[in-house]
């Protein structure tokens, strides 16, 4: 059995992840540079069984992903996915809007966490000074390699629902089959919790890494009463999901409940919903054997 997460590389580790990567022929360049930041997954015995990591542009606005391998054992079971999203996870805390890679034959992979073809000469600018960037340029291969780019969660406009945003908000409930609540039970919702209704937007037609004012392709609400906070509402469209949206926006809400004085969050997950549940529990949340009763106020 593996570890939880990966575990930051030591020194110790470099026999082991030397190894690794060079059976999954990736690039050697700057494993010793403490700049490059490489995690490791161990086993329950300490050996190591995959790795990933990540070096930063100059201006700590781009990361290149770089060194996400796997035992061969461990291929095809996600393990590469989740040491992929914990590097643009960490990247993205570290404040990089974007992420770049080079990939010749892993393409299909990348796709799925949100990646598409990029220019590989505006990755040498972006990411100029990196390690891999200089051996590339040095040898020639640059002109050889694939280019892939995405914007990383931070860089997608979580940021709080102004009214402005309410049309966009409900046609994306209705495309996604979540109930629309009653414009006037929302706004009394917000009264009691202002800030607490987040939206995602899609910038991934323009360069700028700022920019918000992309379409809501994501909402989640909070409400906190006094005691605990709950999340509500967590919807991401469909041709927008496995781009690490979901964990964006409930970061987010997770923090603005605590603000707020939240002790614990809960939240409620339907029947018939697994996958739901499967992301919750990745998350930390647990189970309760609460039974859940309810009736309509009369009058």
């Amino acid at each position: 059995m593996t570890s939880r997460d990966p575990v930051r590389a030591s020194a110790g580790d470099r026999p082991a992840l030397l190894d690794l990567l060079t059976r999954a022929d990736l690039t050697l360049s700057g494993l010793d540079d403490p700049a490059v930041r490489l995690w490791v997954l161990r086993e329950g015995d300490g050996t190591v069984v995959g790795s990933t990591g990540y070096e930063l542009s100059g201006d700590g606005r781009h990361a290149l992903v770089r060194s996400v391998a796997v035992a061969d054992r461990l291929r095809g079971k996600g393990t590469g996915l989740r040491l992929a999203e914990w590097a643009l996870a960490r990247a993205a805390d570290e404040g990089a809007g974007r992420a770049w890679l080079f990939s010749r034959r892993s393409g299909p992979f990348w796709r799925r966490l949100g990646f598409s073809a990029a220019d590989r000469d505006d990755l040498a600018t972006a990411l100029a000074g990196t390690h891999q960037v200089e051996l590339f340029t040095r040898t020639g291969q640059l002109d050889r390699e694939v280019a892939w780019s995405r914007l990383l969660p931070g860089a997608r406009g979580v940021r709080t629902f102004t009214w402005a945003d309410h049309t966009a908000v409900v046609e994306l409930w209705r495309a996604t089959g979540v109930e629309v609540l009653p414009e006037g039970e929302l706004r009394a919702t917000l009264d009691h919790g202002p800030g607490l209704l987040l939206v995602a937007t899609d910038t991934s037609d323009t360069s700028d890494t700022t920019d918000t004012t992309g379409a809501v392709v994501g909402t989640v609400l909070g409400t906190f009463d006094g005691r605990r906070g709950w999340i509500h509402r967590l919807v991401v469209h469909p041709d927008h999901r496995r781009r690490g949206l979901a964990d964006a926006l409930v970061d987010e809400v997770e923090a603005r409940l605590a603000a707020v004085g939240a002790p614990r969050t809960n939240l409620l997950v339907l029947p018939g919903n697994p996958g739901g549940l499967r992301f919750w529990e990745h998350r930390g949340y647990l189970a309760c054997p609460d039974v859940l009763l309810t009736r309509p106020v009369d009058g």
